[in-house]
Parts: C-alpha cells; structure tokens; sequence
C-alpha cells in the first residue's frame, strides 16, 4: 500500500513538473513554457525557447501597461564563427517559399552562444504544437524544437 502512495504521489509531482506552469490569482494570469532545442545531426549545439505571459485581471481595472508577452530563445556551444547571423522561425511551414515558418527575429552568434528577445508587439503567438527553428543564413538547420 505504502509503495502505491509513494508512486502514486511521484506520478502527481511529475505531471506538475511538466505541465507548463499556467496560474490565475486576483493580479492576473502567468504562463512560461520552456523547450528544448537540439541539433537535427546530434551535434552538440543545443538551446532552449521560452515563452512567458502576464495578462492582468479585467477587474479591478488594470493599470495601462499592466502585462507583458516575451519570446525568448538561447543557443549555445554553437561551432559557428562569431558575428555569423542565425534567423529564427515559428510555426511549420506553410508553402514551398517559407517552409520553416514565420521569421520572427535575427541573432548573432559570440563566442559559441546567441540569444534573442522579444517582447510586447514583436513577440511571436506560442500555441501547443509551434515549431521554433534556427537557420544559418544559407537555410542550414542549427536546431529546432516544439512546444
């Protein structure tokens, strides 16, 4: 019985741990959802994306600025030479001319590592299922991942 409850138990702290972290209390909604990015070779460049929301209650009357959208995406051991461009993209694609999705921001690798933030209007919608793609300016896949 013992050994039942404790797995039972683990089974509940493990699904918490990996469902994303989602809470609604009287100053509004939180959600940051982290993923991991991987080489499509095995290489050893590796990344993660995460987006984090803060939407503020509809009452009592937020104050204007209230809330706030981040996408944020970080690359690192990356075996490129520094200042070379990576483009990032969201979303499978759709047609033959845009086949990794939406581009949504440009970093530059320095020293093996680049990230990219982006916040307010220029953050990008996540959904469940959205792909985050980092390509080389010659369309080289460097890693992706899914939310």
């Amino acid at each position: 019985m013992k050994t039942l409850l404790r797995t039972s138990l683990l089974a509940v702290v493990a699904l918490a741990l990996l469902a994303p972290a989602v809470a609604q209390n009287t100053a509004g909604y939180f959600t940051s959802w982290t993923i991991n990015l991987s080489a499509p070779d095995g290489g050893t460049a590796q990344g993660t994306a995460q987006y984090i929301t803060f939407i503020a209650p509809a009452r009592p009357e937020p104050l204007p600025g209230m809330g706030y959208i981040r996408f944020i995406v970080q690359c690192d051991y990356v075996s490129l030479p520094t200042a070379t461009p990576l483009d990032v993209f969201v979303d499978p694609g759709k047609t033959p001319k845009s086949p990794y999705g939406k581009f949504v921001g440009r970093m530059h690798v320095e020293n093996g590592s680049a990230s990219l933030l982006l916040a307010a209007g220029k953050a990008p919608a996540i959904t469940k299922g959205t792909t985050v793609t980092i390509l080389t300016p010659e369309r080289a896949v460097v890693m992706s991942g899914t939310f």
